[in-house]
């Protein structure tokens, strides 16, 4: 359903940031809902449409927000590797969002530390 809608915006409004902003923020918010269901799977690819269209749109904030919300699905599907990946491309498109990095830090010390912990054990 939700495709549905994005697509009907799409055609109403395909070259307006605006919508763009919307549809981004509005995938983003259907990823946390399948990432707290632990339907990582799912919530991984609201993710990676949310962040189309926050390339699209030029939101660099809502850019470092897709990726730190992938980091935290990879995580939790313990691929932390790619966890660690993206919670670095959150950073470096967060300079503007201070917020969001001092989330993200924290974040990727977990995951390396996990990473650590895993090699010694």
């Amino acid at each position: 359903k939700s495709l549905e809608i994005e697509k009907e915006i799409e055609k109403r409004g395909p070259n307006n940031l605006n919508i763009k902003n919307e549809i981004s923020r509005t995938l983003d918010n259907f990823g946390i809902v399948f990432t707290d269901k632990k339907q990582y799977g799912k919530a991984i690819e609201k993710y990676f449409m949310s962040l189309k269209y926050a390339i699209d749109a030029k939101n660099e904030p809502q850019k470092a927000n897709c990726y730190n919300n992938l980091g935290v699905a990879f995580q939790n599907q313990e691929n932390l590797d790619k966890a660690l990946d993206y919670y670095k491309k959150s950073l470096d498109y967060n300079q503007m969002n201070t917020v969001q990095l001092l989330l993200s830090e924290p974040m990727i010390l977990m995951v390396k530390v996990h990473i650590l912990y895993q090699i010694v054990d």
